[in-house]
């Protein structure tokens, strides 16, 4: 449908054969997101890319749009492909507005593909929430994190990661 034009000029994801829209990014959203970006990058450096606001489709009835994907640092574009799930370190949502749909139906979603880290930044609370062990279509282990804790992603367990570069700067 996005092909043929039906959505232009619109924002939208097709998560589980149900296209959402999306609402528009408004300053607090862009500019954490900004800041998230920048952080993974100096981070991880040349162990993985960081994509911003990029289409990643899984199966034929989803291609959620995540903020911000973590991938193992492959050329897709030369190998005219998208990243198999095992090649996608952790998706990220900046949430606010979408705080259900990220934490409930989006969760079911990268579980269910074994995507092995998300990652969402809960806007109003400030918080960092972390799931991981994608297990039974559900993540086993659920994290809340708030300003000063570390973390690793399970395709990147050398590299520390920490709460403070996804949070609001004190």
């Amino acid at each position: 449908m996005a092909e043929l034009g039906l959505f232009e000029d619109e924002r939208v994801e097709l998560l589980d054969g149900i296209v959402f829209r999306m609402p528009p990014l408004r300053i607090d959203h862009w500019s954490r997101h900004g800041q998230v970006v920048k952080y993974l990058i100096e981070t991880l450096g040349s162990f993985a890319q960081v994509q911003g606001q990029i289409s990643l489709p899984l199966g034929d009835q989803n291609e959620p749009e995540p903020d911000i994907a973590v991938l193992a640092d492959l050329p897709y574009s030369e190998r005219k492909r998208v990243p198999d799930p095992a090649e996608i370190y952790a998706m990220i949502e900046i949430s606010n507005t979408s705080i259900t749909r990220d934490t409930r139906t989006k969760r079911l979603l990268y579980a269910r593909f074994e995507i092995a880290d998300y990652l969402v930044v809960d806007l109003q609370q400030d918080v960092l929430i972390h799931f991981s062990e994608p297990r039974d279509g559900d993540y086993a282990k659920t994290r809340t994190m708030n300003h000063n804790q570390g973390f690793v992603l399970a395709a990147l367990p050398e590299i520390a990661l920490r709460s403070d570069g996804f949070l609001h700067k004190s």
